[in-house]
């Protein structure tokens, strides 16, 4: 009687997922083995049989392994367009095939990123990794994306070119001419061309990510030829948040100290996963600052943050959730809520955050202005400027717009003429976000 036979396994998909979907398929193949072995051999003593059965059940499984290795060949062959002597595969057909391997592998590797991510994240509420593993294993992934992917074609691709024109207006506002620059979490160094058009002469940057490093390194040296940047780069990688910048400093024997400007953007909320993660951050900041020096970054706003939680009652009892089709925010704790609607603890306050094409409910934290302000003056910064991406547009943006190019200009364009961003993303920027400038005013005995 013949069986059902499993389809092969595809070299991307893992044991475990083959044998939950054939594994019922491979077990009537080897019962009906086993019977025509029977057939053939006569019952023995009971002693006989059982050695028998043994030997036979390894010979079975040597059996089925050397079919599934001939068979995930005979895929693979295929795969890649080989030919046998019975079967040619249509150069017509090919691309076909390709395409759906290739859609079905990047499927399967997309769900299993996602239940390593929903696993990471489990333990991180519970207290059992640090988040700044998970964040780690984003960029280095997002790294990896960035390689193969087409900026043009992301589907936030306004609200990311809106993004850069706040950095750039940012960074023009506050850096001198021939500045020292330090960018603290400086990521694959997507502000390098920004400080080649304000003429810096030196930008140090530094990053958790190794990956991210070496992208930012391959970055400038591509942007060094087509852009012509003649400020010098030192790129290092280093934990800038929760350790001292002097064990990363010290084997960079060309950095200039103190510096004119540090740049913190769109990363500052990793530091406040504690209250000594967040001190140790703007300490560092200080210490590598010249009085007159700026600090400049771009976090979440706490207040925007604030508003959305207060649409929730006091007695919620699930997890807070909003969002739209760009952006995604979930907190797992009410405790803002039932705290009469403030944070007990301005540090910890955990939530994830979700935004297409970039964000993949990454594990952030919550920085209430008010402390991050606090910190900073005591290690010597006074307040300059805070403002939501709204309002810091609308009062820059007329000031920059004949500086501008007219690709940035065109890509915060909106369907109606004027310049800016709309709809879900929005939201997802301009009001989630705020840019901050704080001066160093004054040395602080620093340990």
């Amino acid at each position: 009687m013949a069986v059902e036979e499993a389809p092969p396994k595809a070299p991307w998909m893992s044991e475990e997922k083959y044998q939950k979907l054939y594994g019922h398929l491979l077990k009537k193949k080897a019962v009906e083995e086993v019977q025509e072995t029977n057939d053939i051999n006569p019952k023995q003593n009971e002693e006989d049989e059982e050695e028998d059965a043994i030997v036979t059940a390894q010979v079975l499984k040597e059996k089925k392994n050397e079919k599934l290795l001939q068979q995930e060949d005979i895929f693979n062959d295929f795969l890649k367009n080989t030919s046998t002597d019975n079967q040619k595969v249509s150069k017509k057909i090919q691309p076909a095939n390709e395409s759906l391997y290739e859609r079905n592998k990047k499927l399967y590797l997309q769900k299993q990123q996602e239940k390593e991510k929903k696993n990471q994240l489990e333990k991180v509420f519970a207290g059992k990794t640090n988040v700044d593993n998970v964040v780690i294993d984003h960029y280095n992934q997002r790294t990896e994306i960035s390689k193969t992917s087409r900026r043009y074609m992301s589907p936030i691709i306004k609200l990311k070119n809106f993004n850069n024109i706040i950095k750039y207006i940012l960074i023009s506002k506050f850096t001198p001419e021939y500045a020292v620059v330090l960018e603290l979490a400086c990521g694959k160094g997507g502000d390098l061309i920004k400080y080649g058009r304000i003429n810096i002469s030196q930008w140090i940057g530094l990053d958790i990510s190794d990956q991210s490093i070496q992208e930012a390194k391959r970055r400038y040296l591509f942007l060094q030829r087509k852009e012509n940047l003649k400020y010098q780069t030192i790129l290092s990688q280093g934990d800038c948040f929760g350790q001292s910048l002097g064990p990363i400093v010290q084997n960079l024997p060309d950095c200039r100290f103190p510096c004119d400007l540090v740049s913190i953007q769109f990363a500052l909320h990793y530091a406040f996963e504690t209250e000594q993660k967040a001190r140790r951050t703007i300490m560092n900041v200080a210490k590598s600052l010249k009085i007159g020096g700026k600090f400049i970054g771009t976090i979440p706003d706490s207040e925007f943050l604030r508003f959305k939680l207060k649409k929730f009652p006091k007695d919620y009892d699930k997890p807070i959730k909003w969002g739209n089709s760009v952006y995604k925010v979930k907190f797992e704790s009410n405790e803002f809520l039932t705290n009469n609607y403030e944070w007990e603890n301005p540090f910890g306050q955990l939530y994830t955050f979700f935004l297409s094409d970039a964000i993949n409910n990454v594990p952030e934290y919550v920085v209430p202005f008010e402390t991050l302000r606090s910190i900073c003056d005591d290690y010597g910064l006074d307040l300059v400027l805070k403002k939501s991406f709204t309002q810091f547009f609308a009062d820059e943006f007329p000031k920059y717009r004949n500086v501008l190019s007219t690709n940035q200009l065109h890509g915060i364009l909106r369907d109606d003429g004027k310049y800016g961003i709309t709809g879900d993303e929005k939201e997802a920027s301009a009001f989630f976000y705020c840019a901050f400038c704080f001066e160093k005013v004054r040395n602080v005995d620093i340990n």
